[in-house]
């Protein structure tokens, strides 16, 4: 007998819209229904006695769906992303690794993004369809769906729910799915047997709805199927969308690519754009890089890659060849051990990684052994369908625990309690779409506001721009960054909610602060500060910094969840 299901997720909003869908599925009816946040230093710790652990260690899916039983056997069977990015080729290929993953651990997936673009001019490319997708899925045993989140009228914005604005809209669809997923599980022998007949209903579904898998794609800066040559743009934000990219076509074409990187700049802000601005590396760009822009050579080409990726104890011991590194064996044991890291993408799907200066011309090439590679996944794949399955520890989230996704949760929910009508979100999980645009362009720069939200005032509109953090103390940063928009991008503002909104007048623009129940300022220069506390039920109440706002017609209270919410012991 069957006696929990969960979700595991990084938005608890986003895990409420998933079980919604599910939660009165007949086969679920006398199941106890909960959300768990998911963290990396939680999971990892049950590596070697739960599948769960396992994949969300690999791939931190935006939702994973579980039964545990009555003995304690936890099996996952649906795993979910969602998706807001803009679909050019790069962006929907961005995410295409939780496929693989899905795939190697033998649960179905479903992708929620969108599919369409007005605006053409958005570089990227346009040339992947989704029947191209599809049909390498269908090459690699993969279950995987698509469902559309649909667009605004006349933009490039999607449409959300109005109660989950960090999810599309009720689709009928995606019902439809989940609950045969449910439903086929419960009826399925094991998992070996609910994968494969989902993957023998996903082939007939790819073949009789889509065409032939036949690509587009023309040579261009990034991509170069000639010379079997990726180009990276930059180390940081996890490789992407360059990680999936290199992925998905490692999977269609069935070979290792050459990933490029060119590394060298004129600028401070030439290196930043590729290695980020970490201290350290900053520090080696402006004393060693920079007095040396001219000419590159093989030692700064191989400090920045370290300093980069953080490996430097993987070349202990490499073998170097004019301007070839070969990577030590036990090096590279012990560097794809780390489960997760970024780097190993490169390893599992490259066949080199070459460092380029600014004509193209390579500096520095690194190798390894890739049948070491191949083994070392081919037998975690087979480890992995021999673990325990244990169901993970949890325990009730509670004061200590919280952090900012729940802050703005539920900050989002005491403004609906108020009155004012909630416009866009942004949680730390969920980003979504919807950004102040400080200038025109493509490289223009975007503020993603943590909630913003207004209230009716005769003709016009009182506009609230909220930023949250588990610690009051630390929102210095987000104050600046409240005045900025207030004070010098107030007509941006008001252009993005016209786009996703409607029509409106900005009357007054009102500051917020949102953080968990603690010591906070009275000089921060803002407008109010909304503080919550969870001790059993989740407790809140509203400090007006600015005594003149009329925004609130309640200023304590309760919010009750609509399902349990949990953290990994």
């Amino acid at each position: 007998m069957n006696k929990e299901i969960r979700v595991y997720c990084e938005c608890y909003e986003q895990g409420i819209y998933i079980l919604n869908y599910i939660s009165n599925n007949i086969n679920l009816k006398n199941l106890k229904s909960s959300i768990i946040y998911t963290k990396p230093e939680n999971y990892k710790k049950y590596y070697r006695v739960s599948l769960v652990s396992r994949i969300l260690t690999h791939k931190n899916l935006d939702a994973l769906v579980s039964i545990v039983d009555e003995n304690n056997i936890e099996q996952p069977i649906i795993g979910i992303e969602f998706s807001t990015a803009v679909p050019t080729d790069d962006h929907n290929l961005q995410r295409y690794d939780f496929v693989y993953w899905a795939t190697f651990f033998n649960i179905p997936c479903i992708k929620i993004s969108p599919s369409k673009i007005k605006n053409t001019n958005m570089g990227g490319g346009s040339k992947l369809k989704l029947n191209n997708e599809y049909y390498t899925a269908l090459k690699n045993k993969s279950v995987y769906y698509h469902i559309e989140w649909p667009l605004i009228e006349n933009t490039d914005y999607i449409k959300t729910d109005k109660n989950f604005l960090s999810c599309p809209p009720f689709n009928k669809e995606l019902s439809i799915l989940l609950n045969e997923f449910v439903n086929s599980y419960f009826m399925s022998e094991n998992i070996a047997d609910y994968f494969n007949k989902e993957y023998n209903k996903y082939k007939k579904y790819v073949n009789d709805n889509f065409c032939e898998n036949k690509f587009n794609l023309q040579k261009s800066v990034r991509i170069d199927f000639e010379n079997n040559i990726i180009k990276f743009n930059r180390f940081t934000h996890g490789m992407d969308p360059e990680r999936g990219m290199l992925l998905f076509f490692n999977q269609t074409f069935g070979k290792k690519i050459d990933i490029k990187f060119i590394i060298q700049g004129e600028t401070e802000k030439d290196y930043i754009k590729v290695f980020g601005n970490k201290k350290a590396i900053l520090k080696y760009i402006n004393e060693i890089v920079l007095p040396n822009k001219d000419k590159i050579t093989f030692d700064i080409a191989f400090n920045l890659f370290k300093y980069a990726t953080n490996t430097n104890k993987l070349f202990e011991n490499s073998k170097i060849y004019d301007n070839t590194i070969i990577i030590n064996d036990t090096q590279l044991k012990l560097q794809l051990s780390k489960f997760n890291s970024v780097v190993n993408n490169l390893f599992h799907f490259g066949n080199s990684i070459i460092l380029c200066n600014k004509k193209n011309i390579p500096i520095l090439i690194i190798k390894w052994n890739k049948e070491l590679v191949d083994n070392y996944y081919m037998n975690l794949k087979t480890e992995s369908l021999k673990i325990p399955k244990t169901s993970i520890p949890i325990k009730s989230l509670s004061n200590d625990d919280i952090h900012e996704d729940m802050i703005t949760y539920c900050c989002q929910k005491i403004l609906k309690e108020n009155n004012l009508e909630n416009i866009a979100l942004s949680y730390p999980g969920a980003q979504g779409d919807r950004k102040i645009l400080k200038s025109n362009g493509r490289k223009s720069q975007r503020d993603y506001i943590d909630i913003i939200s207004a209230k009716k005032s005769y003709d016009k509109y009182d506009v609230v721009i909220q930023e949250n953090k588990i610690d009051i103390l630390n929102s210095k940063k987000d104050t600046a960054k409240l005045n900025e928009i207030k004070d010098e991008f107030l007509t941006k503002l008001n252009e993005l909610i016209n786009s996703v909104f409607k029509p409106i007048n900005i009357d007054k623009c009102y500051l917020g602060l949102g953080a968990k129940k603690s010591i906070y300022k009275s000089d921060y220069k803002i407008d109010y500060i909304i503080l919550i506390e969870i001790n059993n039920n989740i407790s809140w109440e509203i400090k007006c910094i600015n005594k003149t706002i009329n925004m609130f017609t309640k200023l304590s209270g309760e919010l009750l969840l609509p399902f349990p919410i949990y953290i990994i012991e």
